[in-house]
């Protein structure tokens, strides 16, 4: 059964109604939706093609998070734990020569890793989608911190993608970067964030006021959440 929290709307930004936060898993009807949103997103980047279901979405460890306004899907997340870096999907991305760069500047160290292999933005204003992915990045901290004390994430993105959370203030640590396949046009990265020092200067800036508000009601909305399981 797919289960759903009210994130609370800004009020003083004129947004009067809330999203909700849902917990999906593959026996919800919602679930292909979110699949076709994650493979239309996968297809633009070049990354893959066709049906998007694979192993992850059927491990019971895996989070999959949807902040829904109505019947829309402003964005969705998927994290999945593994017990190190190089048992990631994200890490089998990378082709050998990336591989030998990336073990080149970071310890691949033993413990638990969770691989954020899906953070996809729907069919929403620019605006909404900023705030729809920034509630989802407090909500996946939250849900991952119940299960990790100290969770780490690492995942693969565009170059893009990277300077766009950069400039809400939320900042990652990019391990290497490059063209993962042929059909690559462009460069990606594969990042490895600390949520709790990703978002840890967001509270000395007052630029960041939005994405601030928003981290939290993702954070509040999961517990709330985790609180009902």
């Amino acid at each position: 059964m797919t289960e759903l929290i009210e994130v609370s709307a800004d009020r003083e930004r004129g947004v009067e109604r809330p999203s909700l936060l849902r917990v999906v898993t593959p026996s919800d009807e919602l679930f292909e939706d979110w699949l076709l949103l994650r493979q239309n997103f996968m297809e633009e980047r070049r990354w893959s093609s066709g049906y998007d279901r694979d192993a992850y979405d059927d491990d019971p460890a895996t989070i999959q998070l949807l902040n829904m306004q109505g019947d829309t899907i402003e964005a969705g997340l998927r994290l999945t734990p593994r017990s190190r870096i190089e048992d990631t999907m994200s890490w089998s991305w990378l082709p050998e020569e990336l591989q030998m760069r990336a073990r080149e500047v970071m310890s691949l160290e033993e413990g638990v890793v969770w691989d954020l292999t899906r953070l996809v933005p729907g069919h929403v204003s620019p605006e909404r989608s900023t705030e729809s992915l920034v509630e989802l990045f407090g909500a996946g901290y939250a849900l991952s911190h119940k299960v990790d004390k100290s969770p780490r994430w690492i995942f693969a993105t565009t170059v893009p993608f990277y300077r766009y959370f950069s400039q809400q203030g939320i900042s990652f640590t990019p391990i290497v970067r490059g063209k993962f396949s042929e059909r690559d046009k462009h460069d990606s990265i594969l990042c490895y964030t600390d949520p709790i020092q990703g978002t840890q200067y967001l509270e000395q800036a007052e630029a960041h006021g939005m994405t601030l508000n928003a981290v939290h009601r993702g954070i509040e909305a999961a517990k709330e959440l985790s609180g009902r399981n």
